[in-house]
């Protein structure tokens, strides 16, 4: 039995540990006018569960919305229907994978060479060029858009948030609100 809660106790602190070397950038919000956006609305639908899509993209993504959500509310925003936002709120996130234990690139510019703008949105993308998959880091970027110019009004990315230990739905809801907290909590209240 006290074997049982040591593993416990460690698998625990295994997923806190996880998120120590998180590294976040931000924007400059000045751009955001705050009280010229209240409500919101996400650039894409919910993931579903689907074929050849990982469970752990799918928990994530619920787990993303779920904690920027919490933090836009508690701010003063809205979550309403596509139509009747002022702003739209986008993610796109990837996975690094590195041959070696050197320093990771700048996130922003990991994330950007990441996908074709808008085509995959939502859903992991690997950068084939670094291989195999052994050392992993998962960027995360938010992007808040003005809903009818389309124009990028804050970005806020995250590297290293979690790895390939981080794999329980616990863990990563847990991960998740910690980086939607830390990337939003210079994003001003309504």
């Amino acid at each position: 039995m006290n074997k049982i809660i040591g593993l416990i106790v460690l698998a625990g602190v295994l997923g806190l540990t996880a998120c120590t070397t998180m590294q976040t950038e931000t924007a400059d919000i000045s751009r955001f006018k705050s009280k010229q956006y209240r409500n919101y609305s996400w650039a894409t639908a919910a993931m579903e569960h689907k074929q050849g899509r990982s469970e752990r993209a799918v928990i994530m993504d619920h787990a993303l919305r779920e904690a920027l959500n919490t933090q836009l509310t508690a701010k003063g925003y809205h979550l309403v229907a596509s139509g009747q936002a002022q702003f739209v709120v986008d993610y796109r996130y990837t996975r690094k994978v590195t041959t070696d234990k050197s320093e990771p690139s700048d996130a922003s510019k990991a994330l950007d060479g990441a996908w074709d703008v808008g085509a995959t949105m939502g859903d992991p993308g690997l950068q084939t060029e670094f291989a195999p998959d052994k050392i992993s880091e998962l960027f995360l970027r938010f992007s808040v858009r003005d809903k009818l110019s389309k124009k990028e009004l804050w970005h806020g990315t995250a590297s290293k948030i979690m790895d390939a230990s981080s794999t329980s739905k616990a863990q990563i809801k847990m991960i998740t609100q910690r980086v939607v907290q830390k990337l939003f909590n210079q994003f001003p209240s309504y």
